[in-house]
């Protein structure tokens, strides 16, 4: 499907969302068995037969199934869906386009309420066959109102074909409405280029409507007791059957007795969602073999209490597990529910979190590597602490470079698996991953930072946010993660021998810059171009990569790319090389290209930048030598200097052409790190 629709990521997420249809059966690899629940019979064509078919079903309700039936019916003729229009779609959209989808949506809630007929039917398809062509139609190929009727019955035909998989006794009203979105984009639309289906991703807004239809919903089916009569009845649990009186249903209409025994053998202890004041908090449930997992039916008490404001789900792992299994179904679920920046899951595991954001998983590209369907993939985060042995050796290393540990070395793993295969899975989304550790004492911001560390125990800084006790670490790519001290000076820095001493012993403590071989900075030695590019890749901590051969003057060997430090900045896009062909790696680096590189690394899409801080009333026009700034450097200067990283000089110019010295660098570095939210200010 996706091949078809090449929209926004949150656009294919919400069709990938819905065509999982959200049923309780295979989504944690390993824990149910496939349900074996057949589908009911179903000898309808057309919506005109679905509906004749609907109304055979009402007539073999029990009193009490039609009573609540009848309940709910009556409550819809008080309400109505266009009441919530302008929650359900996007803004802007014309009042023919309103009028159609909320006409659309209240008639398929209409026919699961058993309450239309074929007049009914029919009295849409003449109101809203202009609607149909004013919204849909184009004069290579119009969409017909048969047309648009034909798509609906494909919906309803999909949602029967899901909603009979669940356990009638345990429908609610959000398991209704997760079923008719996978119903919108599964129910197959045989139009040109799939233009109903385009259309409807255009126009709903994923983000409010499934709040504003379970709002409806409440108050025509409070407690979906006519929901559960609906499901019993297509799946023939009426009461009115003595034929389905046997072991494996009872009065109350429970059928899945052996797909729960099923469920009771493999789960060891169930989990548990509680709403609290950012979201919610979850428990997960504990298979035998002690792995934790978050199972389907916890699905509506984890996505029903967040909102735009509570916006976190926090899954807290007991004392004895280190991992959690969290079915990719779910992360699309909350990827339409949450706010794509701010909405998260938390991992929480004793004094350590780890942050995903469910809009940066690509859980059909998961799918996809992995040979398997979006229901049978669950990601594993991993939060474990490492050896005796191994956090000696990295202790070693840290005591080396002048610092101390102040956490525990955790390992942080993210995973996708079907079961039988497992998959790392990295750089979610080109962003950073949050990891947080809560330290035992207050520290001090400007000397600690957190690190990530290499196989054989060496280690580069990450950035690193510190709010008293909580250090929150940044990184693109997982690994193993610990919160490190150190204490640098340099004797021609310290005690007021440079001006810029708090900027050099800020990010030589946090192992960010390093002194001469001389034991000295050097702080009036001017920087060159590699120099100042590794150490932007390795105050964004970026992962190194593999030169591929771009440049005439590098041959990818030299020292600057010592774990592809230099390369990582040159695909990140912060660098760039000369027209010639070259990067002149020993040229020294002015202060044009230097702020030119501060301004590119502000607009990468992981750093985030707020472009509210931007002080727009500042312009390159400022300086009095502004045409001397180069025109394809031009931007990046200005972002650079309205975020406030650089500055003129005294006489009102830039000097675009100067070279940057080392104390310059330092200073440059500290600012751009501040204001991109990646360090603490320097007190």
């Amino acid at each position: 499907m996706l091949k078809k629709f090449p929209f926004s990521n949150k656009a294919a997420k919400a069709m990938i969302a819905a065509t999982v249809a959200f049923t309780p059966i295979a989504t944690v690899p390993g824990l149910l068995e496939g349900s074996q629940v057949e589908a009911a019979e179903q000898n309808f064509t057309d919506l005109e037969s679905l509906i004749a078919y609907l109304q055979t079903v009402k007539g073999e309700l029990s009193e009490e199934q039609l009573q609540a039936v009848e309940q709910a019916q009556q409550n819809a003729e008080a309400n109505n869906v266009s009441d919530y229009a302008n929650r359900l779609l996007n803004a802007n959209t014309t009042d023919q386009e309103k009028e159609l989808i909320t006409a659309s949506i209240q008639l398929l809630l209409d026919i699961n309420l058993m309450a239309v007929g074929q007049a009914a039917l029919d009295e849409f398809k003449e109101a809203q066959s202009q609607n149909v062509q004013d919204v849909f139609g184009t004069e290579a190929a119009p969409v017909t109102i048969d047309q648009y009727v034909n798509y609906l019955y494909n919906v309803e035909a999909a949602f029967l074909d899901n909603i009979q998989l669940r356990d009638s006794s345990k429908i609610t009203n959000s398991i209704y409405i997760e079923t008719l979105i996978a119903a919108l984009m599964s129910g197959e639309d045989k139009t040109p280029n799939n233009a109903i289906k385009k259309k409807l991703i255009q126009l709903v807004n994923f983000d409010n409507a499934r709040g504003a239809v379970f709002e409806y919903l409440e108050k025509v089916d409070p407690g979906a007791a006519a929901g559960k009569a609906f499901v019993s009845g297509i799946k023939g649990e009426t009461g009115n059957d003595d034929s389905n009186d046997d072991d494996n249903s009872n009065d109350n209409g429970d059928t899945d007795d052996n797909t729960d025994d099923n469920a009771d053998d493999t789960i060891a202890t169930p989990g548990s969602a509680n709403p609290t004041d950012t979201g919610v908090t979850v428990t997960p449930a504990i298979t035998a073999d002690g792995q934790a997992v978050i199972t389907t039916d916890m699905y509506d008490s984890i996505t029903h209490p967040l909102t735009s404001e509570k916006s976190q789900v926090a899954i807290e792992l007991p004392e004895e597990t280190t991992s959690v299994l969290i079915p990719i179904t779910l992360i699309d679920q909350l990827g339409l529910v949450l706010d794509e920046n701010l909405g998260l899951i938390r991992v929480k595991s004793g004094d350590v979190t780890y942050d995903v954001n469910p809009s940066d998983v690509d859980t059909a590209a998961l799918a996809g590597k992995l040979g398997a369907s979006v229901q049978n993939v669950s990601v594993k985060v991993s939060v474990a602490p490492v050896s005796t042995e191994r956090e000696q050796q990295v202790a070693a290393k840290v005591e080396a470079a002048g610092a101390t540990l102040l956490s525990p070395i955790v390992d942080f793993t993210l995973e996708a698996t079907d079961g039988e295969e497992t998959i790392p899975v990295d750089l979610l989304g080109q962003k950073y991953i949050d990891r947080a550790f809560t330290l035992s004492e207050a520290v001090n911001a400007n000397k600690a930072t957190g690190i990530r560390i290499n196989e054989d125990g060496s280690f580069q800084a990450v950035p690193t946010i510190f709010n008293e006790q909580t250090a929150t670490v940044k990184s693109l790519q997982n690994s193993e993660f610990a919160v490190i001290q150190g204490d640098v000076t340099f004797p021609d820095v310290n005690n007021g021998e440079n001006w810029a001493e708090a900027y050099i012993e800020t990010l030589a403590s946090k192992q960010v810059i390093k002194g001469g071989t001389n034991g000295k900075y050097n702080p009036d030695q001017y920087m060159t171009r590699a120099q100042f590019a590794v150490l932007l890749s390795r105050a964004l901590g970026l992962p190194g990569a593999e030169y591929d051969d771009r440049f005439e003057d590098v041959e990818g060997d030299e020292w600057f790319n010592e774990n592809g430090a230099f390369m990582a900045a040159v695909k990140s896009g912060i660098i760039k090389g000369r027209t010639d062909g070259n990067f002149a790696p020993n040229d020294q680096i002015t202060r044009n290209d230097a702020t030119a590189m501060i301004g590119r690394a502000l607009n990468l899409d992981y750093v985030a930048f707020d472009l509210a801080k931007l002080d727009t009333d500042k312009a390159i026009a400022d300086f009095k030598d502004a045409r001397d700034i180069g025109a394809s450097t031009r931007q990046d200067v200005l972002r650079a200097y309205q975020a406030g990283i650089v500055n003129g000089t005294s006489k009102g110019t830039f000097e675009p052409d100067a070279f940057t010295k080392r104390d310059q660098m330092a200073k440059i570095l500290a600012e751009f790190l501040i204001a991109a939210d990646l360090m603490n200010d320097i007190d």
